[in-house]
């Protein structure tokens, strides 16, 4: 594309105009009073068509800067597709609202961060990122948010962020490969599933203060079914009034929670999930450890021994030598009143 009005078919809009001077010049742009619009606002209006083409670096009688696209308070029109695109610098959109979802599919992006803005969903399937994807900060999505198979350099930090859906995914982050932490804390909200399913995480998983629902019956609030986290799993002060929380096979570096976090009534599935060692504040005590495994050591009303022997390995290396072996009676007494 030679201009931009060939772009557009026509001429550019005030907020765009503004945009484009930024971009060009490598500066922030800020709409209005850079809060988030409450609903359609002519003054902050960017159409997608041209935001896309800021992202993967303007036109040809125009190119941005090589600082990317940095803006705070637009308002979003249509369906911003930038799939199997490659953005040119980081790709800043805060405090936005868009009124029709955003898809980057196999996108490629320095830098992705969408902190306050609201969107009715996100495709960023097998997206590749080569810093941190930013979804915090009153980020707020009502529709899926997927990051499955992505790629992400850093870490993804959704700390305050609101993720919804009527069923299915609320945050789909399958097999995802992250190099840094992930953040699940702060107020994050999520109502559906939240899946790490086989994600693969460099840093740590913290869920401090956060609250996970999924209303639909026998549905998964969190799913870290065959997760991977080589640090801690923070999980104290968490809220989960609906759903499963599954962590089937999966593996974490160190358990960081508290007794509270795990809901009771067999919404808690343990099957194969190791960890290391039991770190920081986190309970020792056989009693507080015995009530924790009863939350999460049945499916399907069949007894899973294998969270008793490795809370007992865990202990034991950690010389609570009385707490492990009052662990292995426990679970000797639930294999005799099974048979």
């Amino acid at each position: 594309m030679e201009k931009w009005e060939e772009l557009v078919g026509g001429a550019l809009l005030p907020a765009e105009k503004q945009a484009i001077d930024a971009c060009r010049a490598g500066q922030p742009c800020t709409l209005g009073d850079g809060s988030r619009p409450e609903g359609p606002d002519d003054t902050r209006k960017i159409r997608a068509v041209v935001l896309r083409q800021l992202i993967i670096g303007g036109v040809k009688e125009d190119p941005t800067h090589d600082w990317g696209v940095n803006i705070t308070g637009a308002y979003v029109t249509g369906e911003l597709d930038i799939s199997f695109a490659t953005a040119k610098g980081p790709t800043i959109l805060c405090y936005c609202l868009f009124d029709e979802a955003l898809v980057a599919l196999q996108a490629r992006f320095e830098v992705l961060n969408l902190s306050g803005s609201h969107l009715p969903a996100l495709n960023a399937q097998g997206a590749k990122v080569a810093g941190h994807v930013f979804l915090r900060g009153g980020f707020h999505a009502t529709g899926a948010v997927s990051l499955s198979g992505a790629v992400i350099g850093g870490g993804l930090e959704c700390d305050g962020g609101r993720f919804e859906t009527e069923e299915g995914f609320a945050l789909n982050a399958q097999a995802a490969q992250i190099t840094g932490n992930v953040f699940l804390r702060g107020g994050f909200h999520a109502t559906g599933e939240v899946s790490l399913s086989g994600a693969v995480i460099g840093g740590q998983l913290d869920c401090v203060d956060s609250t996970f629902e999924n209303r639909v019956e026998g549905g998964r609030a969190l799913n870290a079914q065959e997760m991977r986290c080589e640090g801690g799993l923070f999980f104290r002060g968490v809220t989960c009034t609906s759903g499963i929380i599954n962590l089937t096979a999966s593996h974490v570096g160190s358990l960081v929670d508290d007794l509270p976090s795990w809901p009771k009534g067999g919404r808690v599935a343990l099957d194969g999930f190791t960890y290391d060692r039991i770190s920081g504040a986190a309970p020792t005590d056989s009693k507080t450890r015995r009530d924790w495994l009863s939350r999460g050591d049945r499916g399907r009303h069949e007894f899973f021994p294998q969270p008793y022997g490795q809370c007992a390995k865990v202990l034991r290396a950690m010389r609570h030598e009385r707490g492990a072996k009052d662990i292995l009676v426990a679970r000797d007494r639930k294999i005799a009143a099974e048979e």
